[in-house]
Order: structure tokens, then sequence, then C-alpha cells
């Protein structure tokens, strides 16, 4: 178990506003590359995590997210029906069994593209989304670079695309804030049926689904060059966690390595989220010479920390008893400094203004007093 002191550098190292150091692993899990880290991206722990390898079928991650996430912003419909393109049919890998020009509705594309990683699921809702090729690698590679994954995609299905494992990582704690993701990821067993009447039964790979309280979620792949890879998510009590395990052996292994870690995280750290962008921290702070008398500061930014369990921290501030019009929107004006039980920083928050508070003349100053006096 980790001792005190370790704990202490790791939650300073959480702040927002500096690096993130994660611990190295504090528990035995064999030699595979492995991640864990909140919904949020603040990595608590890692095993060569950083280098990029082959992921196996988890190469289609980044076409995944996309395709939900442009579900979850109403761009595609799950009652949609769509027609299977022959490119979609002729997929490989784990398949939903579609047939070139067979209609299906996108629900149950969706279904099997997140229950089994179904690559021809994957690859005709991703036309859906945008029929041009190079526009959707294009979008692909865009929303990589925003989540801060190193690989880029050179094709839809993201063949050869090398991730490691905090990059699978940030692709699954991405999927965990994606509702069309969640509706199915769920789901141990299901089915979807054809056109043609042909039934295509559906088992999850996942096996946290029943050994893991909590678990809401995964995806997984395996070659005999990458091994058993898989990506984890577990929700408790309003936190969640994503678990990457790259390189296992068999099933066994990955699956017992993730809810090892899990459970880990669950007993050792909780996440805090301090303050949230656009939050008033400060109310009515006075405006002199201003066209208004106060106004309320706000955080500039999110702000999230993982802590030991049951962790104390306390507030530091930085306020000003009064500003001086005129006053702008963005302009850093104050901050809130998080400390831990010891004192150390945790975090630290800047504060702003919401809108420009523009400079009174002698004739709002006038007004000011007339109005002052008539409600006297």
């Amino acid at each position: 178990m980790c001792g005190n002191k370790t704990v202490i550098i790791f939650c300073l190292c959480l702040c927002l506003l500096f690096p993130i150091t994660a611990l190295s692993l504090p528990v035995e899990i064999g030699g595979v590359a492995a991640c864990v880290m909140d919904a949020g991206g603040a990595v608590l722990m890692e095993q060569e995590a950083q280098k990029a390898v082959d992921t196996a079928g988890l190469m289609r991650l980044p076409a995944l997210l996309c395709v939900c996430e442009a579900a979850d912003r109403g761009e595609l419909e799950l009652t949609q029906r769509l027609r299977v393109s022959e490119a979609a049919a002729a997929v490989g890998g784990p398949t939903a069994f579609l047939t070139t020009g067979e209609e299906i509705l996108a629900g149950d594309l969706y279904k099997s593209a997140v229950m089994i990683m179904a690559g021809d699921a994957i690859f005709a809702l991703s036309e859906a989304v945008l029929s041009s090729d190079e526009a959707f690698v294009e979008s692909v590679n865009a929303r990589l670079a925003a989540l801060g994954v190193a690989g880029r995609c050179t094709d839809r299905m993201g063949t050869k695309t090398q991730l490691s494992a905090a990059d699978v990582a940030l692709l699954g704690a991405a999927l965990s804030q994606s509702g069309t993701f969640l509706t199915y990821s769920g789901m141990y067993y299901d089915t979807i049926v054809h056109d043609s009447g042909l039934v295509t039964e559906m088992a999850s790979a996942n096996k946290l689904l029943k050994s893991c309280s909590g678990c809401n979620g995964g995806a997984t792949g395996s070659s005999d060059t990458a091994g058993y890879c898989g990506v984890y998510m577990a929700t408790r009590e309003g936190t969640t966690y994503i678990c990457a395990v790259l390189g296992a052996a068999n099933a066994k292994e990955r699956a017992q390595a993730a809810k090892t870690l899990l459970e880990y995280a669950f007993a050792t750290f909780q996440t805090e989220q301090l303050a949230r962008r656009g939050e008033v921290i400060v109310g009515d702070v006075p405006v002199e010479n201003g066209v208004e008398n106060a106004c309320d500061l706000i955080a500039a930014a999110d702000v999230r920390v993982v802590l030991p369990q049951n962790g104390a921290y306390s507030e530091k501030s930085d306020i000003p008893v009064s500003l001086t019009a005129p006053v702008r929107a963005g302009e850093v004006l104050g901050n809130v400094t998080y400390l831990d039980a010891d004192g150390g920083i945790l975090a630290k928050v800047e504060l702003t203004v919401r809108e420009d508070i523009a400079a009174s003349s002698w004739r709002d100053r006038l007004s000011r007093v007339v109005r002052s006096f008539l409600h006297m």
C-alpha cells in the first residue's frame, strides 16, 4: 500500500495547473501496460502507459467515439434505417454479419458496435455520419488531438493505428461520457434481427460487467501480435474510473488485471470537483466608478482533484475587497487555492467576471445619486 507521503505527493501532482505525474502501479498485475484515470482524464496509476503499440480491435475506438458523439449531438437518430454499403459489409474481425444493401436500424448498429466492437457496424455508422472517407478521418483525428491522444488514423477503422495505454484510457474516458455509448455498454447479451430474418446473437467480451461492481462499459480486442487488450469503466457513488490494459497473455489475465486496478482505485481514492467553470465563487464584490455597483467573481476553469479516501482539504482566498472599473471579462481578478490536510497545494482556480463592466460617466454617477435620493 502507498505510504502517506507518497499519497500527498500524488495529490500535489493532480492540480490542473501543473503537470500530472501518476503513481506506478501499487499492485502486482504482471507485465501488461496499464493506465487508470478518472472520467476527466486525471491519471491515478500507470505502468508502461506511454508506449504506443498495436491494440488489435481497440484501433476502432476513435471511430466508435466519433459515431457515438454524433448521435449524442442529434446528428444521427437511433430510429433511422440505414442501408449497408458494400465497403461496410466487407469489414472483417468481430462483425454483426451485415450484408450489402440490407437496411437496418441505426440503434441496432450502435448496439453491435458497442457490445462487440463490430467493425461492419462501426463502418456503416461512420458512413452515415460523414460519407467522405477523407472528411471522417479528418474529424476523427481532430477529436484525437483535442483529447490529447498521440495516435492518428489514416482510414475509417484506424487500421495500423498504434495507441498507448494512456491513449486508450483517454478514449475510454470520453466514451464514458457519451449517452449513446452508455445506452448499450452495460449489455452482456442481446440480439439484432436482419431484414432477411437472420438473427445475430451478441455476447460482450467484457467479463467485468458481471464480476466488478459498478462496471458499466468497456471494449476489448485481441490478436497474436497485440495480445489481449481492453478498456473498462466503472462508476460507484458518482465517481467513474477507467482502466486500460494492453498486452495481457489471455482474456482471464486481462479481466483480472483490470478488476484489480479498479478495485484498488475505488478503495484508495476519491474524486472531488472543487470548482466548475462559470460557478460563482464570491458574490457582490463592490465595483468603484462602474456602471454596475457590484459583481460576482466566477471560476475561470473547472478544478478537480483526486484525494485519498476521506481526505480533507481547505481553501485560501486571494480576493480583492473591491474592483475599479473598467473590468474586463476574462481578466484575472483573484484566486482561490485549495490545500490538503498538511497545507500542500492541491489546486488553484483563477477568478474573473462573466461580462465586461464599463467605467461610469459623470451622467451615470449623477443619475445614480438622483435615483438614490428619490428612493430615500
